[in-house]
């Protein structure tokens, strides 16, 4: 039972990271109009 919270947790948390990139990627696309392709 633990670990499968644990494995939950680690995917929730990189769930978010790919959330937070994203928006940023599109956070500086808006700043600059410079496409981020290598991210």
């Amino acid at each position: 039972m633990n670990i499968k919270k644990k494995s939950l947790k680690i995917k929730d948390r990189q769930i978010k990271d790919i959330i937070l990139t994203v928006t940023l990627k599109h956070l500086l696309n808006l700043q600059d109009n410079y496409p981020l392709n290598e991210l």
